[in-house]
């Protein structure tokens, strides 16, 4: 089952190795390694948007954290109830912030007369004194250029059974986050920047209750942050919405997180994971059951950047799947390009789709990959997974390290990873021809739970062709030909330490247009994670259960 985060082990504040991508560097522990998630425009396709991972070093004095209306009652049942399931788990991040010098601000909005005589209260009070924007004292309902909100809480959101009566119950935060006499308690967002002003703090992580309202609109919110120009980002999986799900969208309460997140991170700020303080994968919900999937990207050919998380948001909406995601840079050459972020996440995911090329990483990063590959799980691959991990050269360690000969340390490569992993030896590809690849279903694919009933035959993938050594015991499903050339197998099944695997050698951006194609990602999904396979219409992109 899914790990939650009060069921990990107790990894408290140790060093871990920055290479992972995880939370405190012990050769630069004065800093903060974050990672931080947004979507930018696409330069390649107008409207498109890209999923990126960027990481940055934070000093913990110029920091803050932001708990945003953690109330001991709110006047939904239901989001009470999330509240009290989030609040130790946030108790425990914040602790860690705090021992790491992380400056905490306590934000129970119409809740200060309950802590007029508390010290972090007073802490809050003292400070009279500095110029900070206007708007810092105001709510703020939408930036400039911010699109229309994605979902719908005109009914405000409570997603109970039987509607709750609405009101303002909550008289201060709830007691199980701790309240440090040296944090300071504040509602105000004018007393907020002029403390924030004061100490020079220039990064904010805000975290609590609700992603939809209070967290990006209050005074103190993320956005008038983002308007003031500070580092500000949301934690993504230490908040919550008021989201009904039968509102619009009308997708699970937990998606409807997922997609305001999306919102926040396209047009307001980036959001970051808990993982970057703990070291442990993201919280999870109870309640949230949904199937995890994680897409691993790390290639600038095929827009993996772009189709894959516009794929994760299909299945999301449609099929009920919670997807999350580990980047490396886009590009070919250049610095950084040999690692990918937020891999962590892989340890309670049910499915790991790989859309990687030619990288090396630090081998705590490729050990959490094998580790991962190694439990028996689901596996996808696409396109250039065949050469995810051969760099086709030796990649010595960006920091320069040697071993005790004096060598450079290189950094860690699987240069069998496609005869091991996915039942093929990558060769290379034919030129794509004048026609593209001409798609046909394989003979002994026609009632493989995949393909069965539908209608593969007969499309057209723009790209070239891919050859590969194949092995004997894959299960081919479809088969591509170019003019002159032998026809190679562009699509099977496999299996590795006892799980499913399913790789394509397709995947181009174009790809993703047809239909078929997209269905049949859709059937792998769930036929790699041993699961019935829904009813899958050819018009994949807005049907499903």
């Amino acid at each position: 089952m899914m790990l939650r985060l009060s069921m990990l082990g107790m990894i408290g504040l140790m060093f871990l190795s920055q290479t992972g991508g995880t939370a405190v560097s012990a050769s630069k522990s004065d800093q903060i390694d974050i990672h931080l998630r947004s979507r930018v425009p696409s330069t390649d396709q107008p409207g498109a948007w890209r999923l990126i991972i960027r990481p940055e070093e934070w000093k913990p004095s110029e920091t803050a954290v932001v708990i945003c209306d953690m109330w001991d009652r709110h006047w939904c049942a239901s989001a009470s109830a999330r509240v009290a399931e989030l609040a130790g788990p946030m108790n425990e991040i914040v602790s860690m912030a705090r021992s790491r010098g992380i400056l905490i601000v306590h934000s129970p909005s119409e809740c200060m007369s309950a802590y007029k005589d508390h010290p972090a209260r007073k802490n809050a009070i003292a400070v009279t004194a500095g110029t900070v924007p206007d708007y810092l004292g105001k709510w703020n309902s939408r930036l400039d250029k911010e699109a229309d909100w994605p979902v719908d809480q005109s009914d405000g959101g409570c997603d109970c059974a039987t509607p709750c009566k609405q009101g303002n119950p909550w008289r201060k935060q709830i007691d199980a986050i701790f309240i440090d006499p040296k944090d300071i308690i504040s509602d105000d967002g004018i007393q907020i920047g002029r403390l924030f002003e004061q100490r020079g703090i220039r990064h904010v992580i805000v975290m609590g209750v609700h992603t939809n309202m209070c967290v990006v609109g209050r005074p103190f919110g993320a956005r008038n942050l983002a308007r003031w120009g500070k580092d500000v980002v949301i934690m993504r999986d230490m908040t919550d919405t008021m989201y009904n799900p039968k509102m619009s969208p009308q997708v699970n309460h937990f998606t409807g997180t997922s997609v305001v997140l999306e919102h926040i991170e396209k047009y307001i700020c980036p959001t970051i994971a808990s993982t970057d303080l703990t070291g442990k994968p993201p919280f999870r919900f109870a309640a949230d059951i949904r199937p995890k999937i994680v897409f691993v990207t790390a290639e600038h050919e095929y827009r993996a950047d772009q189709r894959l998380p516009e794929f994760a948001r299909l299945l999301e909406n449609h099929y009920d799947l919670a997807c999350d995601f580990a980047a490396g840079r886009a590009q070919s050459s250049g610095t950084g390009i040999h690692r990918i972020e937020n891999l962590q996440t892989l340890a309670d995911a049910d499915l790991c789709v790989i859309a990687v090329r030619r990288r090396a990483l630090p081998e705590d990063q490729m050990k959490i990959i094998r580790e991962y590959l190694n439990s028996g799980k689901g596996i996808i691959g696409i396109r250039t997974a065949s050469h995810a991990f051969n760099a086709k050269q030796d990649v010595p360690s960006p920091d320069g390290a040697r071993d005790s000969s004096g060598k450079p340390i290189l950094l860690s490569q699987w240069l069998k990873f496609d005869e091991e992993v996915l039942g093929c030896k990558y060769t290379g590809h034919y030129d794509k021809g004048p026609e593209g690849t001409k798609i046909s279903l394989s003979p002994a694919a026609k009632t493989h739970p995949i393909l069965a009933g539908l209608k593969t035959d007969g499309f057209v993938s723009p790209s070239w062709l891919y050859t590969n050594d194949l092995d004997p015991e894959i299960t081919p499903l479809l088969i591509g030909t170019v003019e002159g050339k032998k026809p190679e197998p562009v699509a099977w099944t496999y299996g590795y330490k006892g799980g499913r695997v399913f790789y394509t050698s397709l995947g181009h951006w174009d790809d993703w247009k047809i239909d078929p194609f997209r269905a049949m990602m859709i059937r792998a999904v769930f036929w790699t994670m041993n699961k019935p396979i829904p009813p899958v219409t050819p018009e994949a992109g807005t049907q499903g259960n």
